[in-house]
């Protein structure tokens, strides 16, 4: 029996909707789709994320009026990781681990365990588990080193593999529903954070989203609307305010302080509890640090926000930098006023 496919990222999720749909949509009632086969609908932060994941592909474009709709697959930018060459690929009685291997090779670009598992049914295929999947590609990474890890959770085909087959000791598949060994990974207070990031960048009233990125090959905009921590104001270069966000989140807090007119800033820096996972979504703090972590999350903020001349290096237990993605709601209200300023432009010339 074919087993069951685990459900889509959101990304995935949002791209099907406008297939489906056919036509512009409002993000609103993207988000209410998955209603209609019983399904939780999705958040607003989700489907913005979605959105600009998208758009950055080349796959969603703006249909005006804060609607958005797929762009044509044909002689466009939309072609993703779903696209493989024109030769047949047939993995019909590998091992999971060849099987992983092969599909790598084939697509020749990075790849997740959901694109892979896209790829086996797109292909006819029967669908690996996540277990499968996941021991494979940390038997390949590891063991063989014929694939290696470029992002969370993505891999590609290693440079130096010659195409030969796998040796059959080391082919054997992975256990379905067993979990690999963990990579060791560095203890840290503050997982991710965020310096200097723009107001005029944020969209304030079109849905909760403050997009960063960490400007890797194929990395995609993390939301950052939902982050617990602690943020900084600046009336650029000069401090101005020091907040702390919990229950409400950053972008609500965030924005309780650009409706005040008392405050003027232009900037901010934020430090988060709150972890990226491996599918690029953020999570909430996992557990309460302990009185030791909680002053060095104190002393690593005032590090890295007033960078004494004296402390050479960086704050401890700190985790990822994400620069800010600018929101795609701004972009386009620029590219507008661009757009409108050129006009003008050119009929005073004409004049």
């Amino acid at each position: 029996m074919k087993p069951t496919l685990g459900a889509p990222s959101v990304k995935e999720a949002v791209r099907r909707v406008l297939e489906r749909n056919g036509g512009p949509m409002r993000p609103k009632d993207i988000q209410r789709w998955p209603e209609r086969t019983g399904r939780a609908p999705l958040t607003p932060n989700q489907v913005s994320g979605a959105l600009f994941s998208l758009k950055k592909d080349g796959a969603v474009e703006s249909a005006g009026q804060g609607t958005w709709r797929l762009v044509a697959a044909r002689g466009s930018r939309a072609a993703t990781w779903a696209a493989t060459p024109a030769e047949p690929l047939d993995v019909t009685g590998l091992t999971s681990k060849e099987q992983v291997l092969r599909i790598l090779a084939h697509t020749k670009r990075p790849m997740k365990h959901g694109h892979i598992v896209k790829w086996l049914e797109d292909n006819g295929h029967e669908a690996l588990t996540d277990g499968q999947i996941a021991g494979a590609l940390y038997d390949l990474a590891t063991k063989l080193k014929v694939v290696e890890k470029v992002d969370r959770g993505t891999y590609r085909i290693h440079k130096e593999w010659e195409g030969g087959p796998l040796d059959h000791e080391e082919a054997v598949s992975q256990p379905a529903g067993s979990v690999p060994p963990k990579e060791p990974k560095r203890r840290v207070v503050i997982p991710c954070y965020g310096l200097h990031w723009e107001r005029s960048k944020v969209s304030w009233n079109a849905g909760a989203s403050l997009l960063g990125a960490l400007r890797k090959a194929g990395e995609d905009a993390v939301n950052f609307a939902n982050q617990t921590g602690v943020y900084v104001l600046y009336q650029w270069p000069q401090v101005t305010y020091v907040g702390r966000t919990a229950n409400s989140g950053l972008y609500q807090r965030l924005r309780s302080h650009d409706v005040d007119a008392s405050k003027d800033w232009d900037r901010f820096s934020w430090f988060g509890l709150g972890a990226v996972d491996d599918d690029g979504v953020l999570r909430p703090p996992s557990a309460k640090a302990n009185t030791e972590d909680q002053v060095t999350m104190v002393e690593t903020v005032l590090i890295e926000v007033l960078r004494p001349p004296f402390n050479n290096k960086q704050g401890d237990l700190i985790g990822d930098q994400y620069r800010q993605v600018p929101d795609p709601v701004v972009e386009e209200r620029e590219q507008k006023v661009l757009a409108e300023r050129l006009r003008k432009l050119l009929q005073t010339g004409m004049a």
